[in-house]
């Protein structure tokens, strides 16, 4: 699937940016019990977990570009102070397009909560 619609964008960047960085310090946590000097390991898992959460991050970026029917190359627009804000507003509010030369929309999911995309 090379779509990402804007409910997908939203969970998996609450997933990679909050949920999981809390799962990492509480297993760093749970590593200092058992080893006295843990500041080296940490600082290793951080900079490895940084490196994949912005490679899932950009990719998850450029399937949502794909889903609002433009280039993957607009990702490079985020990285302009203050267009950037423009850019993850359209990211996070626009609804997804008909199909377009990415594909068909992703298909509507039944949440656990029982809403719809």
């Amino acid at each position: 699937m090379t779509r990402a619609g804007r409910l997908e964008f939203f969970t998996c960047e609450l997933g990679i940016w909050l949920l999981a960085p809390l799962t990492l310090m509480a297993a760093l946590g749970a590593l200092s019990t058992l080893i006295p000097s843990t500041e080296q390991v940490s600082m290793v898992f951080w900079a490895l977990w940084y490196i994949v959460a912005y490679a899932l991050h950009i990719v998850l970026i450029v399937r949502r570009f794909h889903d609002l029917g433009r280039s993957g190359w607009s990702f490079f627009w985020l990285m302009v102070p203050l267009v950037n804000i423009y850019f993850i507003l359209v990211l996070l509010g626009s609804p997804s397009t008909p199909e377009n030369k990415w594909g068909a929309p992703p298909p509507s999911k039944v949440l656990w909560f029982g809403g719809k995309r």
